[in-house]
C-alpha cells in the first residue's frame, strides 16, 4: 500500500427524515463527519453499513482467508 490508498472519507446528513448515524450517534442536519476505519454507519432504521479504510478492509478479509493483503 502507498499513501494514495489512505484517503479521507466524510459522511454528511442532508437533513434526512430518518437520520444518519455513525457508531450509534445521530449526525445533526448538514453535519459533516470524517469516517474512521471500522465505523458503523446506519441510514434510517434499516440500512446498516460498515466502513473500512484500504488496509482495514484487507485485514478484515484476511480473517476469512479469502484474499491476502498485497505486498
Amino acid at each position: 500500500f502507498n499513501e494514495e490508498d489512505e484517503k479521507l472519507f466524510f459522511l454528511t446528513d442532508l437533513d434526512s427524515a430518518n437520520g444518519t448515524f455513525i457508531n450509534g450517534e445521530r449526525l445533526a442536519p448538514d453535519e459533516r463527519r470524517q469516517l474512521d476505519d471500522m465505523d458503523s454507519i446506519r441510514l434510517g432504521p434499516v440500512v446498516k453499513l460498515q466502513f473500512f479504510n484500504a488496509s482495514g478492509f484487507f485485514d478484515f478479509l484476511s480473517m476469512y482467508r479469502r484474499i491476502r493483503r498485497p505486498s
